[in-house]
């Protein structure tokens, strides 16, 4: 989708060409002093072998004189190939930022040129609608052609998914350069001068003063005097109070989940024997050690499509994993949802992991489900560490990943942080987390999606 070059920037990190234009920078004020240098010795050596008159320089001298000449030579040859090297770098960092601007920072300019790049992307998928749309037409309906045509109809609902995923995203560019060219179109009123007073001064009369009113809005008795809303007598927050007698925030139930810390306060609770072994979450799941009691493995499968339920000893939540666009990107959107006494909420920004990133994100995944972690028992020993850490740096983005023990309300449990820390303009980060037992669901789910989305037929390497 991206040109060719632009895919190949993506690859570079911008921490390399920082290192690489500081190292260019640094060695060509060594050459320049090299230089001075040279150009100092070879006028000396000029003139201290200048011959007199009938008199042939010694060879010696003229070789010293060759030598510096030379050396000189190479000296502005060097410093040539690194000031390009150097505006070449530039320009490369200068194009990966203009890439990694946001929507709402572009120019009108900039959104018009994203929205052509966009609509010609739109096209190609339009008329691949209509070519697998035609063959499966075509294509008869009999015992012998159902692969074939089981095999055009999935295609097709992907070809549409991300059609309509497209032009979501262009109308949403459409509308910012609107918002852009209405802010750009405002324009300040004009003060007009005050009108000039040609009477002398004895003439003016002294004017009466007129009252002045305040536009402060005046506030009425019942909103100086307001009180908040009064729960419900009925329904679950009233059950709620009746049993706590004080409001509650979220649905979970408190459920009897070992922690180190009984072992000390009450010597008849025996820990059970996988809380002294070292195990992966995938060793977790796969020894069928006990999960919360909310867990519901049930997936919810459409076309680039994931939700599943990652619950947690905590809080009730469930992620979901789909496609969607970011400028000329396709990309992974991870949506984190909380459960509390009034429904779902999304509680976090919306993770965007770029399609040329998300197979290099999975292997991280992969890695941290099967890293074999320390005993639980041994978590309170050092609570504020990190159990498990990794990054990955793809050009003006990171992506941290980490493994560490969380205390909530129900308990202590570990959690995967997956984080995406944005450099340009400003430092920003988006992140979710999922229960550490959750991490072998999240992998299968988000393989299954990477799988699917490469069986589409729009090739998506340059996006």
């Amino acid at each position: 989708m991206v040109p060719l070059q632009n895919h190949r920037l993506t690859e570079v990190q911008q921490s390399y060409l920082d290192t690489r234009i500081e190292d260019c920078q640094y060695e060509l004020q060594q050459i320049r002093e090299l230089r001075r240098k040279t150009t100092d010795f070879l006028d000396r050596a000029e003139r201290a072998t200048s011959p007199i008159f009938g008199q042939q320089p010694t060879p010696q001298k003229e070789m010293e004189r060759k030598y510096y000449h030379s050396r000189l030579q190479f000296l502005n040859m060097r410093m040539q190939t690194l000031q390009e090297e150097t505006d070449l770098l530039h320009a490369q960092r200068d194009h990966m930022v203009k890439e990694n601007k946001a929507l709402h920072q572009m120019s009108a300019q900039e959104i018009d040129d994203l929205v052509d790049e966009l609509q010609h992307e739109l096209y190609k998928l339009q008329t691949a609608t209509k070519v697998i749309n035609n063959l499966l037409c075509d294509t008869p309906d009999t015992d012998e052609e159902a692969p074939k045509r089981a095999e055009y109809t999935q295609r097709l609902r992907l070809t549409q998914v991300r059609e309509s995923k497209l032009t979501d995203y262009i109308e949403k560019a459409q509308s910012m350069k609107a918002f852009k060219r209405m802010d750009a179109e405002v324009v300040k009123p004009k003060v007009r001068p005050a009108p000039r007073d040609d009477r002398k001064p004895n003439d003016q009369q002294p004017e009466p003063e007129q009252p002045r009113y305040s536009t402060r809005p005046i506030k009425t008795t019942e909103e100086r005097t307001k009180a908040p809303p009064a729960l419900p007598t009925y329904g679950y927050v009233a059950r709620q109070q009746d049993r706590a007698g004080r409001p509650t925030g979220t649905t979970k139930k408190p459920t009897r989940t070992y922690t180190a810390d009984q072992s000390k306060s009450k010597p008849d609770v025996q820990a059970p024997d996988w809380m002294n072994l070292p195990m992966s979450a995938n060793e977790y799941v796969h020894n069928r050690h006990p999960m919360p009691h909310s867990d519901d493995p049930t997936v919810v499968k459409q076309p680039l499509y994931r939700k599943f339920n990652a619950d947690g000893i905590n809080d009730y939540c469930q992620i979901i994993m789909e496609t969607g666009y970011d400028k000329q990107q396709e990309v992974i959107v991870i949506n984190e949802l909380i459960g509390h006494a009034d429904g779902w909420d999304t509680t976090h920004t919306p993770l965007l992991i770029p399609l040329s990133a998300a197979h290099d994100i999975l292997d991280k995944i992969k890695q941290a489900g099967g890293t074999r972690l320390r005993a639980f028992n041994k978590d309170n020993a050092s609570p504020h560490t990190f159990l498990w850490q990794s990054m990955l740096e793809r050009g003006r983005t990171c992506f941290e990943l980490s493994v560490a023990q969380e205390e909530g309300p129900r308990g202590k449990e570990r959690m995967l942080t997956l984080s995406r820390l944005y450099i340009n303009p400003h430092k920003y980060r988006t992140s979710i987390k999922i229960p550490w037992i959750m991490i072998p669901r999240m992998a299968e789910q988000m393989e299954s999606l990477i799988d699917e989305l490469e069986c589409a037929p729009i090739d998506s390497s340059y996006s």
